[in-house]
């Protein structure tokens, strides 16, 4: 027989479990504060297969110290059918103050627990697990179409499996803000917007992959894992990626800090501490002969891709003159390919330019730069002078950079 219960909860609980098991629970319009001693178990199905779906509008575990925990429990016990419990955030989710948010993996070929934001999730000095499955268990899965923040000391952990499980799952849609640690062992999917801010850290031996064609990963901090793989949308910022990273064709990598409207251009480079596959297109702002974008590439080198591009852009009024060059690619590994397109935004006048490669950097006897050198334009023999062997702007390229420029970084 098909039930459906409502769970009303006093404002504050006191010490004890709740268990929560059955099929259709659900509650809304309750303000929940967990108090020291009191843990929440919301039940996932066991050999019976149902399980457990809560609906949330406003909860606040932990606050003040006081460390409570909540568990959204995995599938268990023995079988397949065993389903994990979902939770659905439609409101505001606090995890907060030493607390603990675990969203649990499958036992025993059991099915994760699921974690649905729609809304708020803020973690703060707090830890949130979304955990691997165990013993051939599936591991949970954690979807955020809302707003997610790591915050304020807190960690979160996507965890790999253990004893033949698999991996938790992150799929991130919304906005996620990093500040904190995030330790990812699992599956990382990106389809709206990452940033991982200035002593932000990601790291871990998972996978993080990005999607969609107005997705995003922002690095100021630190990333680390085992591949970092940008099939489309925007990759920046002056942080540093360690691992494998491939750019696709459909992708855009632009190493600094994308054009503020205030004129205002970060000269730190962006560092990739392993590898580069470069199948997109490589976006470099150039400000002034001394800030303009870099990008460096220590631990091994630069693949160049048959599709890929390099689009040079000059910003805040600024247009090159002879003689002037602009180092803006080292690899200590080299670089294997030639860039089969050299595109500028805005047209050059007299001039001719060129590619070029120097050696070493700061004393390194290892390594190269790439350069892009102007020189005066050459005349014909008519004393017509000869254009620069310009290739076109795809047109499809313009409103991506202008989009580059004009998004804003979360402060």
């Amino acid at each position: 027989m098909n039930t459906n219960k409502m769970i009303s909860l006093a404002p504050r609980l006191a010490a004890g479990v709740l268990l929560l098991a059955g099929s259709g629970l659900s509650w809304a319009d309750d303000v929940m504060i967990l108090t020291p001693g009191a843990p929440i178990d919301i039940q996932g199905g066991g050999q019976t297969g149902i399980n457990t779906n809560i609906n949330l509008s406003v909860m606040t575990f932990g606050g003040t110290n006081n460390g409570g925990k909540l568990n959204n429990r995995g599938g268990f016990v023995d079988g397949q059918g065993a389903i994990g419990a979902t939770l659905n955030n439609s409101g505001t989710l606090t995890n907060t103050d030493y607390a603990t948010l675990n969203n649990q993996g499958g036992t025993n070929g059991g099915q994760g627990a699921t974690l649905n934001n729609y809304g708020g999730l803020e973690n703060h000095g707090a830890t949130l697990n979304n955990q691997g499955g165990t013993n051939g268990g599936q591991g949970a899965t954690l979807n955020n179409y809302g707003g997610l923040e790591n915050d304020r000391y807190a960690t979160l952990n996507n965890q790999g499996g253990t004893n033949g499980g698999l991996g938790a799952t992150l799929n991130n849609y919304g906005p996620l803000y990093n500040r904190a640690t995030l330790t990812n062992d699992g599956i990382i999917n990106n389809s709206g917007y990452f940033e991982v801010f200035q002593g932000g850290v990601v790291n871990g031996t998972g996978t993080f992959t990005q999607t969609e064609n107005d997705s995003r990963l922002r690095v100021d901090g630190t990333m680390t894992q085992s591949t970092i793989d940008i099939q489309e949308g925007f990759l920046d910022g002056f942080g540093t990626l360690t691992g494998a990273v491939t750019v696709g064709r459909n992708a855009i990598l632009s190493p600094g800090n994308p054009g503020l409207d205030s004129g205002t251009y970060a000269r730190d480079p962006l560092d990739i501490v392993g590898s580069l596959a470069l199948n997109g297109t490589l976006n470099i702002e150039i400000a002034s002969l001394t800030d303009f974008d870099r990008l460096f590439v220590s631990g091994g080198g630069v693949t160049v891709g048959d599709d890929s591009r390099v689009v040079f852009d000059f910003v805040s009024g600024f247009l090159p003159s002879a003689d002037q060059s602009f180092q803006f690619l080292f690899s200590t590994g080299g670089i294997v390919g030639s860039l089969p397109e050299i595109a500028f935004a805005d047209p050059l006048s007299g001039l001719d330019w060129s590619l070029t490669s120097v050696s070493g950097f700061n004393g390194q006897t290892s390594g190269s730069w790439m350069q892009l050198l102007f020189s005066d334009a050459q005349a014909d023999p008519n004393g017509v002078p000869t254009p620069a062997p310009l290739t076109l702007l795809l047109a499809g390229l313009a409103p991506l950079g202008w989009h580059l420029r004009r998004n804003p970084t979360r402060g």
